[in-house]
């Protein structure tokens, strides 16, 4: 659930604040540290939400647990990427953030 919302909040940045524009997201993904933290927690998420399945367990046995507690850093860096917009003057946005973050806890 929470790579659920975590691509929501990347897809609402990139459909509204970017304008659908590749070459102005990454330009702010390299420009903008809360950015460039918050991306690296959703490919981290990403990882998690690929091999959570069934599938992917049983392949990967214990390797599974390793890569599934790695990954479960996503979550703080979630965190790191709140108080660096907040320190940024974004604290609307960083309300929204937390709302989607403790709110839909899974």
């Amino acid at each position: 659930m929470r790579f659920f919302y975590a691509l929501l909040h990347f897809l609402v940045y990139i459909v509204f604040d970017q304008g659908l524009s590749l070459s102005y997201t990454y330009e702010d993904i390299v420009e903008r540290p809360f950015i460039t933290v918050g991306f690296a927690a959703l490919c981290i998420l990403l990882a998690l939400a690929l091999t959570s399945t069934n599938g992917w367990r049983r392949r990967l046995r214990a390797g599974w647990k390793t890569l599934a507690s790695i990954c479960l850093s996503g979550r703080c860096i979630g965190v790191v990427t709140f108080y660096l917009a907040h320190a940024g003057g974004l604290s609307g946005t960083c309300h929204l953030h937390q709302h989607f973050y403790y709110s839909y806890d899974s």
